[in-house]
């Protein structure tokens, strides 16, 4: 296919894989890199890539050792932007053209990009060094449960069918935690959980958690991804009727988006 009849697609018949913003990418803040095919099957086509600056639409690429802007949109990009686009695209090429042949998912994806970035130790990112709670970290989940157990977890047992109380006092949660089964979480399995927020990028968690009212340390957690610090189990509880996310959340995205292997204790609070 020739250059000027990729300018002629459509854009509304591009399928949307992936998109990665500059944690992943190490381009630009305002730069986000968008992965898409063409659902018809254009031949080569497929492997580009379109750029977003600033949250508008700006061009559209080809992969390969000699990216060439084939779409330009609004002019936007500055010189050095397009040099470094440019220079991503080729340094990357293999990576996209797996992703978009869907040889690699866009969570393997943005892990070997990281970790060719420097930014995952290779030997530490193999397993997160998960832990049982200790004593500080399982009084305060246990604090934090009976302070919305009349205002958010009676509803939610009666939604999920759980056993409420669902525990009864802090010996009883610790042992139900002790009898808990630890489980490797697939994302079909994640995806089922109740409360997730399944942020796509440290960018985005950061954002989410920074509107808590006790925000989260994203980088501490990262920091101890990296070093193969002692991390506690994020914690679901599950009922009849689904499961529901108790403590971990911001520890779980942060593993998804690292590409790092998920794990819980998984607690059987059914009725």
């Amino acid at each position: 296919m020739r250059i000027n009849e990729i300018e002629q697609i459509n854009e509304d018949s591009l399928y949307e894989m992936s998109n990665f913003h500059s944690n992943t990418t190490g381009l630009p803040k305002n730069i986000v890199l968008w992965v898409k095919t063409d659902s018809n099957e254009y031949g080569h086509s497929k492997y580009r890539v379109k750029i977003k600056k600033n949250k508008k639409w700006s061009a559209i690429y080809t992969v390969g050792q000699n990216p060439d802007r084939v779409k330009n949109i609004d002019d936007k990009l500055s010189g050095f932007e397009q040099s470094e686009i440019k220079q991503f695209i080729k340094n990357y090429s293999t990576l996209i053209i797996n992703l978009i042949d869907e040889k690699i998912d866009s969570a393997d994806f943005g892990f070997e990009i990281k970790k060719h970035r420097g930014q995952i130790n290779e030997e530490a990112s193999q397993e997160i060094n998960w832990t049982f709670p200790d004593s500080n970290t399982l009084q305060a989940d246990f604090t934090e449960y009976k302070k919305k157990e009349q205002r958010k977890w009676e509803g939610r047992a009666n939604q999920l069918g759980m056993r409420f109380p669902i525990f009864d006092d802090l010996q009883h949660f610790i042992q139900s935690l002790k009898n808990a089964e630890v489980r490797t979480l697939d994302d079909a399995t994640d995806r089922q959980i109740h409360n997730r927020s399944h942020t796509d990028s440290i960018e985005g968690l950061k954002r989410l958690v920074g509107s808590y009212y006790q925000p989260r340390d994203v980088d501490r957690i990262i920091q101890g991804y990296t070093n193969g610090a002692a991390m506690p189990y994020p914690i679901v509880i599950e009922g009849n009727n689904g499961a529901w996310i108790m403590a971990g959340n911001t520890r779980l995205d942060t593993a998804g988006i690292l590409g790092l292997q998920k794990k819980v204790l998984w607690v059987d609070v059914r009725k």
